[in-house]
């Protein structure tokens, strides 16, 4: 029975440590609930299993510890005497151990107090009313209550010290109003918002938040920019903060207002509030940058065309000597001629390229015109543009005359791994992902077709 009420105040102070051991920082409680797994298993099981061991006198090579347990054997009383052993040990190492916790965690939360004077009196008080009564005990009974009569001075402390600490705020979460946005409920958000800044006034983020929500949603510039000026007055904010706040104000000063002067004032409050730092060098960069009218920042905004490459731009820059229109007799005349120019010189890269040309879209041989593109190729000193150009042509010729899609496929992908940076090779890749897009649309079409 005595060992069942030990045990149970053992338990009932680790219950009661564990529960001291949340008033930490936040950061320090996880690895802290580890800590403390191991530290009851090796310093409060593992020393009473070891103390219990060693006193049960196994065998002749190890006696007892405690002499008093070999007298009780021979007498009779052995399974009594391990009773007492139990239960002292249980009582010893489990009072120091609790003891040596007590201290650990006073260590910790002392720490954590701002006032160190206030700190110094709380110690000195409880000292002073509970420091005898733990001499006392230890005096009166010795080495075995040592750990007891510790306990009884420390953790009476450690509970006053607890309500010496700051009180910790719990950050807002804006998950809430983040959630109410993706789903275009903007009321929904500022009012989120407003509950959790009730909670934290000084949140740099939630006020930000809503003064967003005021620019982009409900497009109502003079509240953000009143928002963002009562969040900048506030002694707390970093510098940092002020710089972002004015930087996102002159934003929707640019995007909502159109006004770059607007814009440029925002920033130079930068540079009033924090004259010579790095903060009003980048204000000052971005202020060079912004156009000096509304006329001029209107226009900066307006959408320009940009004309993407195809592989038809290069048959009709193919060449610019050509004729454009050709009837089939006089393309077969010049044919002709550039065969016999070109045996006298082979390396004329303009007469080859309108042979090329004429086989292959005047005359109907493709795979003539096709072979000529080869050579032109496999010659050296051509530029990477023209043989872009080239390449291009000859995925036309492939998907033309006649249609060769494996050939135009196997061409556009030399192209695309040769020139990736050229506009024939971005066309080609637009046109292998369309030739892509109607071969899955043909196997679906076939799968419904099909019982």
């Amino acid at each position: 029975m005595n060992i069942l009420l030990t045990l149970a105040g053992l338990t009932g102070f680790c219950l009661v440590l564990w529960d001291f051991s949340h008033h930490l920082p936040p950061a320090q409680v996880p690895p802290l609930r580890r800590w403390f797994t191991r530290w009851m298993l090796k310093g409060l099981l593992t020393p009473v299993l070891l103390w219990t061991v060693f006193n049960a006198g196994v065998s002749v090579y190890f006696p007892p510890l405690m002499p008093a347990v070999e007298f009780a054997r021979m007498n009779g009383h052995g399974a009594e005497m391990m009773e007492y052993v139990v239960l002292l040990g249980l009582f010893v190492v489990g009072s120091y151990w609790a003891a040596i916790t007590v201290a650990w965690l006073l260590a910790i939360v002392a720490e954590q107090v701002p006032d160190r004077r206030q700190l110094k009196n709380c110690l000195l008080l409880w000292s002073a009313l509970l420091a005898p009564l733990a001499i006392l005990i230890i005096w009166a009974f010795g080495w075995r209550l040592a750990g007891f009569g510790v306990t009884l001075w420390l953790l009476p402390m450690l509970q006053q010290v607890l309500t010496l600490r700051p009180a910790v705020k719990t950050p807002p979460i804006y998950s809430r109003a983040i959630a109410a946005i993706n789903f275009d409920k903007y009321k929904e958000a500022e009012k989120a918002v407003i509950e959790e800044l009730e909670s934290c006034e000084d949140d740099f983020d939630g006020w930000m938040m809503l003064a967003e929500l005021y620019a982009d949603q409900f497009h109502d510039l003079p509240g953000a920019m009143d928002l963002v000026r009562q969040t900048c007055a506030n002694p707390n904010i970093t510098p940092s903060q002020f710089a972002v706040a004015h930087h996102r104000l002159a934003d929707w000063q640019l995007k909502w207002g159109q006004d770059p002067d607007a814009a440029r004032a925002a920033l130079a409050e930068i540079g009033r509030h924090y004259p010579g730092s790095h903060l009003e060098h980048m204000a000052r960069l971005r202020m060079n940058q912004l156009p000096a009218s509304r006329e001029e920042w209107i226009a900066q905004q307006s959408v320009k065309k940009i004309s993407l490459p195809t592989l038809r731009g290069s048959a009709r820059n193919f060449s610019s000597a050509r004729p454009v229109a050709i009837s089939r007799d006089e393309a077969s005349v010049r044919s002709q001629q550039c065969v016999l120019h070109l045996q006298s010189n082979p390396d004329d890269i303009a007469t080859r390229e309108e042979l090329a040309r004429l086989w292959a879209e005047e005359l109907g041989q493709a795979e003539m015109g096709v072979e000529q593109l080869e050579l032109l190729l496999s010659m050296r000193g051509h530029a990477s543009a023209k043989a872009a150009e080239w390449l291009g042509l000859l995925t036309l010729w492939h998907l033309r005359y006649p249609q060769n899609l494996p050939a135009a496929r196997a061409a556009m992908e030399r192209l695309i791994r040769l020139y990736p940076k050229s506009p024939q090779a971005i066309a080609a890749q637009r046109r292998m992902n369309l030739l892509d897009l109607e071969t899955k649309m043909r196997q679906s079409v076939g799968a419904l077709r099909d019982p």
